[in-house]
């Protein structure tokens, strides 16, 4: 079961069919991983159907968003099979915990390939959506429709990276649309710098960000919590152990051991992948 297709006109009949899948007891669930984990592929096949359901429960949250639902599901159905492949039943967690974080990133990367005319960096991505939703949420606190001055105050950044986001977040705008009065210069123009990236590079980034935030769901809640505030994962803003320990209501000090801990966790989990640590935050 390499790939899961589905069309339109077969959508419904698909999630109907999914009712008539049993889902798996912890133990089964246990059982199953560790056949997948030597090789058994008939597991692997119903460690995947047993948790289509899931994927469906995930990709409903992303509808509206210019890519079909059935395309939605058809990206979550990726990062679940890299989660059954990757889930380790060792750690103590349930799968449907763990397989989460795979399937919203697959999805995610999903809509940002599929919805857009020009392809940007994920962080780039991630940046916009992010402005969009202060922007939504703005709208419902003030009296006037937000400026990028409100959006920069709120997310602490300045007016101009605000409007430099919301002119991409168009996502119809023609790379030879020309960007001053005179016609001298067009968006292509604009696309290349210094200090770009290959496509080699973008790719490494992406696959080490998908394994670190894949990992990220084996540990305590509260470890996970302040590795994602620290460094920006899950759409978090990167915040200080100061901020952290307010919202937590511990000291700026037991934040910094939490991190440690936390690093420390993921260095060995990377380390048991047979992935070379130097690729993870230090």
């Amino acid at each position: 079961m390499s790939e899961i297709r589905v069309s339109d006109d077969v959508l419904q009949y698909y999630l109907n069919d999914l009712g008539d899948t049993a889902l798996l007891t912890p133990e089964d669930e246990r059982q199953l991983a560790f056949a997948v984990q030597a090789g058994c592929e008939q597991s692997k096949n119903r460690m995947i159907k047993a948790n289509l359901r899931l994927v469906v429960s995930m990709a409903r949250r992303y509808q509206n968003r210019g890519v079909a639902f059935c395309d939605l599901i058809e990206e979550g159905n990726v990062g679940l099979i890299r989660a059954v492949e990757k889930f380790d039943p060792g750690l103590g967690n349930r799968f449907s915990t763990y397989a989460v974080w795979w399937i919203r990133q697959s999805i995610e990367r999903g809509i940002m390939n599929q919805a857009r005319t020009v392809r940007l960096p994920i962080h780039v991505v991630r940046d916009v959506n992010q402005c969009k939703a202060v922007e939504r949420s703005l709208g419902q606190e003030l009296p006037h429709e937000p400026q990028p001055k409100d959006v920069a105050a709120r997310l602490g950044k300045s007016v101009e990276w605000v409007q430099n986001l919301q002119a991409l977040a168009d996502t119809t705008v023609s790379i030879e649309q020309s960007k001053n009065t005179d016609h001298t210069y067009c968006l292509a123009d604009t696309l290349a710098d210094e200090s770009s990236t290959t496509a080699f590079n973008l790719l490494h980034e992406a696959e080490v960000e998908d394994r670190i935030e894949g990992l990220l769901a084996n540990l305590p809640a509260k470890h996970r919590y302040v590795i994602e505030k620290r460094f920006g994962f899950n759409e978090h803003e990167p915040a200080t152990l100061e901020r952290i320990g307010e919202e937590l209501g511990v000291t700026r000090e037991r934040v910094r051991q939490i991190q440690l801990q936390a690093l420390q966790q993921l260095r060995q989990q990377f380390a048991r992948m047979g992935c070379s640590q130097e690729a993870l935050i230090d």
